[in-house]
């Protein structure tokens, strides 16, 4: 919903609405409050400020709203959700600057807040079978939102230089180097990929905990495919690691991964991801990329 200047040049107002939406007339409209507990429709006009609440629960790696995973690190979007002073957490925080999200009464650990926007980690005490469940978005002890995703094994994703899931991923190169156009990776080398939404790991981890050494193995395999149109359909890189990248917090999985040595492309070239167990894979589009000579 999107208010214009007179000229239609500028946007004065734009904001997301509630599934139950009645208009009026003169400007006026009637939203559904899903935190009333009677089923509410309140009388708003666009000069009022809207409601806080949920508007979007997305990967963090991705930007794409989706399935959850256990330990996926994800944002939560929303007017008026998180802190009015934007803060940064290291290590579990289960109440960080007067943001709290629960899972099934389990803490998320917060990595940060602002007043719409937070990150956290999904907890890893909560695994198990496919199913629907609640998230809740407390700001100072008030629950200000819900929402109901479904919890699958995976729901994977790769990090990007801008953050916005998709174009080239933030990789390095085998040197420890970033990948870029200017330092593109060798047909054989070892690439190193970030991703989140691996799923439960075989060991059990503190949600929010910083890794100090190479360890939390997956319970699924990971593939990754390396390759535009014209490679081999075999262009499968070999992961020779996939767990915790030490000095992070973990929820953040590294991939070590050979460049096939079939691979016939250059330049920018699709990077994918499957999980073996998960019926999904990367959906960026457009995909993710590593540069390769």
């Amino acid at each position: 919903m999107t208010r214009l200047s007179a000229d239609g040049g500028k946007i004065l107002y734009s904001s997301f609405t509630y599934s139950l939406f009645v208009p009026g007339s003169g400007g006026v409209f009637y939203l559904y409050d899903p935190l009333a507990s009677n089923g509410v429709f309140y009388r708003r006009t666009l000069d009022d400020p809207p409601f806080r609440g949920v508007r979007c629960v997305a990967n963090a790696a991705s930007g794409a709203q989706g399935d959850f995973a256990t330990g996926m690190i994800f944002t939560v979007k929303g007017p008026s959700i998180g802190s009015f002073l934007p803060a940064t957490g290291r290590g579990p925080n289960n109440f960080l600057a007067g943001t709290e999200i629960r899972v099934e009464g389990r803490p998320c650990s917060i990595l940060y807040t602002s007043l719409n926007q937070i990150n956290a980690i999904f907890p890893f005490e909560v695994y198990g079978s496919p199913r629907m469940i609640e998230m809740e978005i407390f700001r100072d002890r008030v629950l200000v939102g819900k929402v109901s995703r479904f919890l699958n094994y995976a729901d994977p994703a790769i990090f990007t230089i801008d953050g916005s899931g998709r174009g080239p991923a933030a990789a390095l190169n085998e040197d420890g180097s970033l990948n870029s156009e200017d330092n593109p990776a060798k047909v054989g080398s070892i690439i190193v990929l970030y991703i989140t939404g691996a799923g439960e790991p075989i060991t059990s981890e503190r949600t929010g905990t910083i890794a100090t050494e190479p360890g939390g193995a997956l319970k699924r395999k990971v593939t990754v495919k390396i390759g535009n149109f014209f490679s081999p359909p075999s262009s499968e890189g070999e992961v020779l690691y996939a767990g915790d990248s030490p000095g992070s917090v973990r929820g953040l999985v590294q991939l070590n991964v050979r460049i096939p040595t079939d691979l016939i492309d250059h330049g920018a070239v699709m990077t994918r991801l499957t999980m073996i167990g998960s019926l999904l894979t990367s959906r960026s589009e457009p995909p993710v990329t590593i540069w390769v000579k």
